[in-house]
């Protein structure tokens, strides 16, 4: 959304007749403009994350046909899907660590190597920084979908595991109000409604 106000406010603010310095503060107001509903959004609008209740009826009777249906049992599982939920939490922080430290490498042999050619050669500055530039672009094109593909693991394991997470609760709620039997539908979504509240 940011880019597409700023695509649209650099076409329109190039043909209006105002000074240069109100056309940067439109340019400014179009990039930081859309931050501020994603940033300080109400936790419904991400909290739940396309999860529906039929997802979460359907989820807990599952996990109630395999035997799952009693306080202790319901623990115990909750207890092992933590330690999965932890343990696949963790191998995305080692590749977000792995991707930061080959950037920060890079970087810094940039720096070093620059520092150098700059102490041998300082009339072909230009022609160093031409270099450094296109490997920056180079090592950028090649970075993108490594993050690309980090990130969707991430979300496929939050989607994965908020699920999850909404179905022992609902397994707790029958449980809590001794519901034995596999409920009708409509009412795992009517317990995400209250959760929710």
């Amino acid at each position: 959304m940011s880019f597409a106000l700023l695509l649209a406010a650099t076409f329109l603010v190039s043909y209006a007749a105002i000074s240069a310095e109100a056309k940067s503060y439109v340019l400014l107001s179009c990039i930081y403009a859309p931050i501020f509903p994603v940033a300080f959004a109400v936790p419904s609008t991400f909290a739940f994350d396309s999860i529906k209740g039929p997802q979460i009826q359907g989820l807990a009777d599952y996990i109630y046909s395999l035997g799952i249906d009693t306080e202790a049992t319901i623990s115990a599982f909750e207890d092992g899907v933590s330690i999965v939920t932890e343990r696949a939490y963790a191998r995305t922080k080692a590749f977000q660590w792995f991707m930061t430290t080959v950037w920060a490498l890079f970087l810094y042999g940039a720096n070093q190597f620059n520092s150098f050619a700059l102490n041998i050669a300082p009339k072909q500055i230009s022609e160093i920084i031409a270099d450094d530039i296109s490997a920056f672009i180079l090592y950028g094109i090649v970075s993108v979908p490594n993050i690309i593909v980090i990130i969707g693991y991430k979300k496929g394991n939050d989607a994965i595991f908020r699920r999850v997470q909404f179905a022992i609760q609902e397994l707790k709620f029958r449980v809590a109000n001794n519901q034995t039997n596999l409920v009708q539908p409509g009412v795992a979504a009517g317990t995400l409604h209250a959760v929710r509240l």
